[in-house]
């Protein structure tokens, strides 16, 4: 079931984001937390940083519009440099919301662990499959009509199957990252690339 390349009639990414400029994003950052495009290992990536004032913000980027299908693939390269754990919302998260704007997938990487967000349950992908300081590829396999993420791969390694999405209307064909820093100061993330196909 993973990917959906027969939902697309056998061709490429729909959507690129090779994080080189951020502009097309809206910013919507809280408090001192900043988002931010930089070089960091080399790289052009989105920077992530929730701040010096625990509690008084997050970091955070929107698209939208974008061309999101009823089945797709996301995938998404990530460092995470610093984070705390889910309870304490020290944690990185993206949302992916759905074209008809009434379901999202919601994923929370924190200290603890990767989790997918359902509207009342984090339910963790794996066991503590999170990593500080490497480059992860993680690919997300989205049925909307099925309400679920199908396939949720790390590094090309499945770590679960059928997850439930989350029941929202946030924002039809929008993507949402931010990082959290409620408790803590200085949570830093880093994306590296996002594709949808």
């Amino acid at each position: 079931m993973f990917p959906f390349s027969d939902d697309l009639g056998g061709g490429g990414p729909i959507f690129t984001e090779s994080c080189n400029d951020i502009t097309t994003w809206t910013d919507g950052d809280g408090g001192d937390a900043a988002s931010t495009q930089v070089t960091f290992d080399g790289k052009g990536t989105f920077k992530f940083d929730s701040g010096t004032s625990a509690g008084a913000g997050a970091a955070l980027r929107t698209r939208a519009p974008i061309v999101i299908p009823d089945k797709c693939t996301l995938t998404v390269r990530i460092q995470n440099d610093l984070l705390g754990t889910i309870a304490d919302t020290d944690y990185f998260r993206f949302q992916f919301q759905d074209a008809a704007n009434s379901l999202m997938l919601e994923v929370r990487i924190g200290s603890d662990g990767v989790f997918i967000f359902d509207g009342t349950t984090s339910n963790e992908v794996g066991t503590n499959i999170n990593t500080l300081d490497q480059w992860d590829v993680y690919q997300f396999a989205i049925d909307f009509p099925d309400s679920k993420c199908a396939d949720v791969l790390l590094n090309g390694v499945s770590q679960g199957t059928d997850f439930a999405l989350r029941s929202t209307s946030q924002g039809a064909n929008e993507i949402n990252i931010q990082q959290f820093g409620a408790t803590t100061d200085g949570m830093i993330s880093y994306v590296d690339y996002l594709t949808v196909e």
